[in-house]
């Protein structure tokens, strides 16, 4: 089970704090694993933009895919079972990874999201 909660000032503060003791009193004695971690931040719409609308279809244009096609050769190249999954830090790292495989094997040089407009793309 998942309970959401807020460090302010170093305390922990659970929210539906009643919720999540009355379904620890529906378990039984034992060993439990408390897991406290940060949030994943998703990939934004501008780098899901950037992605599919420049990465993808640029490469599609140059191999001859249509862009789903692409990105089933891009997850299977770099070992990616599925972007959606990925955070916002590691969505570009794939991101950066595919420029520098795009130009290294396929002399393509990808824009950097920086340097295009995705919405054109």
């Amino acid at each position: 089970m998942i309970f959401n909660g807020n460090i302010k000032s170093g305390k922990l503060e659970i929210y539906n704090r009643k919720q999540m003791k009355d379904w620890i009193a529906t378990r039984k004695d034992g060993l439990v694993r408390i897991q406290v971690r940060q949030p994943r931040v998703s990939r934004s719409i501008n780098q899901n933009d950037y992605f599919h609308g420049v990465l993808l279809k640029k490469l599609g244009d140059e191999l001859g895919y249509e862009i789903e096609e692409m990105k089933g050769v891009i997850k299977w190249l770099f070992h990616v079972k599925s972007t959606s999954d990925l955070s916002s830090t590691e969505f570009e790292d794939l991101c950066r990874r595919v420029r520098r495989w795009a130009a290294i094997e396929l002399n393509i040089n990808l824009p950097e999201p920086n340097e295009t407009d995705n919405e054109a793309a």
